[in-house]
């Protein structure tokens, strides 16, 4: 399960890395830590919780996390790029949601190419970290985001468990054969 842990926080960074780059004319610089446990002293409860369904499997999901301070400044980066010079909190989670919807697309599309079949990602939906969000989310990964050399916060990134049970028995069908 490891691998298939490492190649979706990867494939989904590079998609992030590329859609942050399009939209605020940077790329980011991404610093990935080591996986935690979902309900850590060090993932915070609080900030913004989105959840993405990914039609593999049912519960298959990604699950991202980031606190207030770092969505916003997201946010206000990519509509500055666009040349928007006042910039509310609803304008600036808005385009943090779309951020994180055009990376889980990618990473859809990748799941797809890998299982040989269509797989869409559907609408991200608001989430409380807590309950059945974490006994579904073996673990997160805290990314360390930086943008214009100004330190943005981190990001928690995690797979539901029967998105990585999916790929897993995926890649065990395709060891065997």
């Amino acid at each position: 399960m490891a691998d298939t842990t490492y190649w979706l926080t990867e494939d989904w960074l590079n998609r992030f890395s590329a859609c942050v780059e399009s939209m605020t004319e940077v790329r980011p610089s991404l610093m990935r830590g080591g996986q935690m446990a979902a309900g850590a002293a060090d993932v915070p409860s609080g900030g913004l919780w989105l959840s993405v369904p990914l039609d593999v499997a049912p519960g298959a999901a990604a699950l991202i996390g980031m606190s207030e301070e770092t969505w916003l400044a997201m946010g206000k980066s990519a509509l500055t790029a666009a040349g928007v010079d006042a910039v509310t909190p609803n304008d600036a989670k808005g385009v943090w949601v779309e951020i994180v919807s055009q990376s889980t697309s990618g990473l859809a599309e990748s799941i797809a190419a890998r299982l040989a079949r269509p797989v869409a990602s559907l609408a991200p939906r608001q989430i409380t970290l807590s309950g059945a969000a974490l006994a579904e989310t073996p673990g997160v990964v805290p990314i360390e985001i930086s943008l214009r050399d100004a330190r943005l916060g981190k990001l928690f990134l995690g797979w539901s468990r029967s998105l990585e049970a999916a790929l897993a028995a995926t890649n065990a069908k395709a060891g065997g054969q």
